[in-house]
């Protein structure tokens, strides 16, 4: 009787059995891409070579790099709404095609719900056993930025040693059942120099934690941090009709602050005025 399939033979088997990708019109203009996943400038050149040759694919890019620019500069939702369903509606037209290179990892069941953003697959969710050598096989067809865990503490262990973390810019390892000591292995990874929004939540994190991502991210601009053993630090936020009208320290953030210096993230309510919680492709 056979055994279990690995996740490679999984991968493989999909590729031989799903329509095989379009040849690339402009190779040279993707590897930059590519190469350069957090920059703007190789991804407007991709747009430009395929709006010139009557692509939708370069329309599509161009409207969803206005998106990310309004969330970026901290706009309101109006302001980027209508380039988000210009661009809805051309991926709904070609979304086959330009998934191509990322459905064997779907299909393999490796990668849930890939997102695109700044017209490419810029976020995914990763199921299952983490493989480092699978990671990298991503990257190279798609600028991964984002990243959503799905796993428990043993899984975010191996993902902190993982050099292929040093690009993120978002990660999410919500209800992935971290105490203290899980979490530490996250902070301490040094993996971690980009990353500028955690998403924590419905763990069982305490006031260690908290400490942790004071004195080792940096980076960080927002952290989502509800249904934890202790409570958020965060500014408490005052909205009304999508709008922060007002936002008050809380007195373990000013503690926070005091052992550790200025933290961004704590004030992440008075950043994001016109959408808050934050999007997490506002930042790069």
């Amino acid at each position: 009787m056979d055994g279990p399939r690995s996740t490679r033979e999984a991968i493989a088997d999909a590729r031989a059995r799903l329509p095989a990708p379009g040849a690339e019109r402009f190779p040279e203009l993707l590897a930059a891409v590519i190469g350069d996943p957090h920059g703007d400038t190789p991804r407007i050149d991709y747009a430009d070579a395929y709006v010139e040759v009557g692509d939708a694919r370069g329309d599509f890019i161009r409207h969803q790099l206005v998106v990310t620019e309004v969330r970026r500069a901290g706009g309101s939702v109006a302001h980027w709404v209508p380039a988000f369903d210009a661009a809805g509606e051309l991926f709904r037209s070609n979304r086959r095609a330009w998934l191509a290179e990322v459905d064997p990892f779907v299909d393999a069941g490796v990668v849930r719900d890939p997102v695109f953003l700044r017209g490419f697959v810029e976020a995914i969710e990763l199921v299952g056993d983490l493989e480092p050598a699978i990671v990298d096989e991503l990257y190279r067809v798609a600028p991964i930025l984002h990243l959503t865990l799905h796993g428990g503490p043993d899984a975010v262990r191996r993902l902190a040693a993982c050099p292929a973390l040093d690009r993120i810019v978002s990660l999410r390892v919500a209800g992935a059942r971290l105490d203290d000591a899980a979490f530490a292995a996250l902070v301490d990874s040094p993996y971690l120099s980009k990353l500028a929004y955690l998403d924590a939540s419905a763990n069982q994190l305490c006031d260690a934690s908290l400490d942790a991502i004071a004195r080792r991210l940096p980076k960080l601009g927002y952290l989502a941090w509800r249904g934890n053993a202790c409570d958020d630090p965060t500014d408490v936020a005052r909205i009304i009709d999508g709008e922060v009208i007002e936002s008050t320290p809380t007195a373990r953030g000013r503690a926070l602050e005091d052992a550790f210096g200025p933290q961004v993230w704590l004030h992440s309510p008075s950043r994001w005025p016109h959408q808050f919680p934050p999007f997490y492709d506002a930042f790069e």
